[in-house]
């Protein structure tokens, strides 16, 4: 490993960190680097050694393998935290290990480090989770510790943007005693800050873009630190020069962010008819902040990776059905007829990306089929039949170790079974098949009976519509058509 940045803060005496890998390598590694730095640690090759040395030994950070000979590092992290309930976890994975992102951190291990890793990146990593134990050690001598630990894990528990938003702006202006508070986060792409979360605010406010070097909040970019607006500090020019100020209401104005790195803007506002905001509060709400950071910066990364991972499998999925005349485009379409269908009854946004997810990828198994079959224009014999019948499961074999899969697993191996049991891999029937692949289904059909196939020309929409209600009841969920017709197609 490469000592690139060595210029980290030291750390406190008596921060003990305790590295458990398997490997010798990464273990003698970090431990020579940490002791470089006034870290004592202690190194274990498996996790019955930690649990072991942790009976009589404390340990203030755990750097942790997720995958160890004896242990996977979740499960290991839990049984350490049981008997030191303050301990802070780093979770060592794997390239491609997004969705163990997701697990350790709904597990309580607050950071990660991606192998290979550098020795900037082990440090800054240790070193915010030096300043997480600090900062909770302070929180427990005022005793706040209670509060602190409800809050992180109710910031930690909502990985998606929205949600996430929606707490930490309601979190933020109750702790504050405030009539109003937003979030905006940085959008590197358009190179501006986006409102994602408001309360007290008219809700037009969310989606608002904001210049990065305009307001108080391109000053609380420049300065990285928070800007409290009052009757006084408004007298400061630099402040002054900013904003419209009567000298009524105030605010306060916090940049989040890790290791450096600002990620978005939280603003909380008191009317004028409530006291002022001061200096000694934007100190009370420091550790709030903090966590916010960490759980902001943890959701737009998972963010990223979600997005990534659908404009790749689009790319791919794409490439492939251009090859096949009779599958051009067949996935988008179903993809955008099983969100909206998703929508119109009231699927929470979670479901729908996995819906999305689920249309995208369903289908890649029918690229292994062989292609005679595909587009042969006579009827099908019975064991050219069993050989489609093969391709959710030949779906899900080509996607194993892919992420998200293991949340639509479920979605794209049931899509063909029917609400009658006639259908397949397993014969389910009404509700034994999930909600998703119930819906999945509904616009799968329809794309089909709309599209051109070799044994038959593309119905229209009239025709396929009767053909829908046909199946209602038998193939397909009597609802979900009835609510696609009349909810969908009717608004198409």
């Amino acid at each position: 490993m490469n000592e690139p940045g060595m210029g980290g803060q030291s750390a406190d005496r008596g921060m003990r960190v305790a590295v458990i890998d398997d490997d010798e390598i990464v273990r003698e590694v970090c431990k020579a680097v940490l002791k470089r730095h006034s870290y004592d640690v202690v190194e274990f090759s498996d996790g019955q050694s930690a649990l072991g040395a942790s009976r009589h030994e404390r340990f203030d950070i755990a750097i942790i393998d997720w995958v160890l000979p004896d242990y996977d590092g979740s499960a290991l992290f839990r049984e350490l935290k049981e008997m030191m309930p303050n301990l802070v976890g780093i979770a060592i994975l794997g390239q491609g290990s997004y969705e163990a992102i997701a697990q350790s951190l709904s597990g309580g291990m607050l950071w990660t480090l991606i192998k290979p890793f550098t020795i900037s990146e082990l440090l800054s990593v240790v070193d915010a989770a030096r300043r997480y134990v600090r900062l909770v050690e302070m929180a427990e001598r005022v005793s706040l510790y209670a509060d602190i630990e409800r809050a992180t894990k109710s910031l930690l528990r909502e990985i998606d943007l929205e949600p996430l938003s929606e707490l930490i702006v309601r979190e933020a202006a109750g702790r504050a005693n405030s009539d109003a508070a937003s979030l905006l986060v940085v959008d590197r792409l358009c190179n501006c800050l986006r409102v994602v979360g408001a309360i007290g605010a008219p809700s037009a406010v969310k989606g608002i873009e904001v210049k990065p070097t305009s307001g108080i909040v391109g000053l609380v970019l420049r300065l990285r630190k928070p800007i409290v607006i009052n009757k006084e500090t408004i007298k400061q020019a630099h402040i002054a020069e900013r904003l419209r100020y009567g000298g009524k209401g105030s605010a306060i104005s916090f940049p989040l962010g890790e290791n450096d790195e600002i990620s978005g803007v939280l603003n909380i506002t008191r009317f004028p008819e409530e006291p002022q905001l001061t200096e000694e509060d934007a100190g009370k709400l420091s550790w709030f902040v903090a966590h916010t950071s960490l759980a902001l910066s943890r959701s737009l990364h998972y963010e990223w990776l979600k997005e990534s991972f659908f404009g790749t499998a689009q790319a791919v999925v794409s490439l492939l059905e251009a090859q096949d005349p009779y599958r051009r485009s067949h996935s988008e379409r179903v993809a955008e007829y099983a969100c909206a269908l998703a929508a119109a009854i009231g699927c929470s946004k979670r479901e729908i990306e996995l819906l999305r997810a689920s249309a995208l990828l369903y289908q890649i198994g029918l690229h292994q089929i062989d292609k005679s079959i595909l587009h042969k224009p006579s009827k099908l014999t019975d064991e050219e039949y069993e050989q489609i019948k093969r391709y959710p499961e030949l779906s899900l074999r080509l996607l194993r170790g892919v992420p998200l899969i293991q949340s639509i697993g479920e979605i794209i191996i049931s899509h063909r079974e029917h609400c009658d049991g006639s259908g397949y891999p397993m014969g389910k029937r009404g509700d034994e098949i999930p909600l998703l692949a119930r819906l999945l289904a509904v616009a799968d059909t329809y794309v089909a009976l709309t599209s051109q196939r070799p044994h038959r020309p593309a119905m229209s929409e009239e025709q396929a519509k009767e053909e829908l209600m046909r199946m209602a009841g038998k193939e397909l969920d009597s609802d979900l058509t009835n609510a696609f017709i009349n909810l969908v197609l009717a608004k198409a």
